[in-house]
């Protein structure tokens, strides 16, 4: 029997290698490539868990990453020399209108998990923590990575928001003109803002990431 379990698991690995290559090609993340292809997050997710996708899936897939079907190396050689790094790097700057108390200088992060991650490699920006309005989950002077393609809507995200010219992190909805700016310190209540208020409420981008301290 030619498909034995062996030759599935190498066939399973060659896509893998294939879909991340393309990945990295593309720009963009496991997420974002498997929502835009097939409606849901799961199919590169399956395909990083060794199961293989049926054939109409597979090709669309490469098809949206740009990757020829061509390029797969299914054959049963050792695998060829890994491909040119670019060092695997990316720096994040913080975010240019926000300002910020603290010295810290941009942070590099892995481009893998940065795709898993974000949208896009270019909508990534880094904000310290106002205050504590979001402890014990977000301390003041944490430092969170936002993805600031991400606008408000009615399911409740960790945003990254200008009140006024002011700046604050909660947990934020936008559902039929009211945003809702809710808080995970004890006590802290809620900000709610209809009509102009709420218009004046700028989301700058989702937490996607908190270092908690330096």
């Amino acid at each position: 029997m030619l498909l034995t379990s062996t030759r599935s698991d190498q066939i399973a690995s060659a896509l893998l290698k294939c879909v991340e290559r393309g990945l990295l090609k593309k720009g963009v993340s496991a997420r974002r490539a498997s929502i835009d292809v097939v409606g849901h997050d799961g199919l590169i997710r399956d395909i990083r868990a060794g199961r293989i996708p049926s054939t109409d899936r597979v090709i669309a897939l490469l098809e949206y990453l740009g990757v020829s079907d061509q390029s797969l190396p299914l054959g049963f050689a050792e695998d060829g020399p890994p491909p040119i790094s670019d060092g695997g790097f990316i720096k994040i700057p913080f975010h240019h209108e926000v300002p910020q108390t603290l010295s810290t200088p941009p942070v590099s992060f892995s481009r893998e998990w940065l795709m898993e991650k974000a949208t896009s490699l270019r909508d990534l920006a880094l904000v310290a923590a106002p205050d504590d309005a979001m402890s014990p989950t977000i301390n003041a002077f944490n430092i969170c990575l936002i993805d600031k393609n991400q606008s408000l809507t009615n399911h409740s995200e960790i945003m990254v928001l200008m009140d006024d010219n002011k700046l604050r992190i909660g947990r934020a909805t936008r559902d039929a003109g009211v945003v809702t700016i809710a808080f995970d310190r004890i006590g802290a209540q809620p900000i709610v803002k209809t009509g102009r208020n709420a218009d004046s409420v700028r989301p700058l981008g989702r937490v996607i990431w908190i270092l908690k301290s330096l």
